[in-house]
């Protein structure tokens, strides 16, 4: 009965000290953590521990045991916060990691796909699209380079182009 009694007597004591310090134990942890939403479900939390709380306390330790459960659990919440932003960076290093990935396999498979289309091409088209393609040689200094007319090397690059298009239809979504 004497124990109940004292059980019942510690809950009115901090029910008491919760309305009593309540707004300042939220303010302490508004400006530990920045955020007033867990601040307010922190110092809830700490007067939800104190009630459950299996050793005495005495009423000249109540403040300051409160404020210490406050401030281990702030100290629990910014470590998990710590680690949940340095996962979070991980993944995204991980995610730029496979991006570039495969950026750098769609480049390959891209190369690999010009090199099978300029390979269907007919000679005579073959060597004068590859000049105009890696060289940037336009279809004047082609024209000069090799002695061919104007119009001859300007349908055969338009033949060449119109190859290699054909073989990338595929890497574009089209067929």
């Amino acid at each position: 009965m004497n124990n109940t009694h004292s059980t019942q007597a510690l809950h009115h004591l901090i029910a008491a000290h919760y309305e009593a310090h309540r707004d300042e134990m939220v303010r302490y942890a508004s400006a530990v953590t920045g955020d007033i939403m867990l601040s307010e479900d922190l110092v809830q939390e700490v007067f939800l521990r104190l009630l459950s709380w299996s050793h005495p306390i005495m009423i000249s330790t109540l403040r300051p045991l409160a404020f210490t459960i406050l401030r281990r659990l702030i100290a629990d919440c910014q470590r998990r916060r710590h680690v949940k932003e340095h996962y979070q960076e991980m993944m995204m290093q991980q995610a730029e990691c496979a991006t570039s990935l495969s950026s750098s396999l769609l480049m390959g498979e891209l190369k690999e796909r010009i090199e099978q289309a300029l390979r269907r091409v007919p000679q005579p088209c073959h060597c004068l699209y590859r000049l105009h393609l890696f060289y940037g040689m336009g279809t004047g200094e082609l024209t000069n380079i090799t002695g061919l007319p104007y119009r001859t090397v300007e349908r055969r690059l338009g033949k060449a182009r119109k190859e290699v298009r054909q073989a990338l239809l595929p890497l574009r979504g089209c067929s």
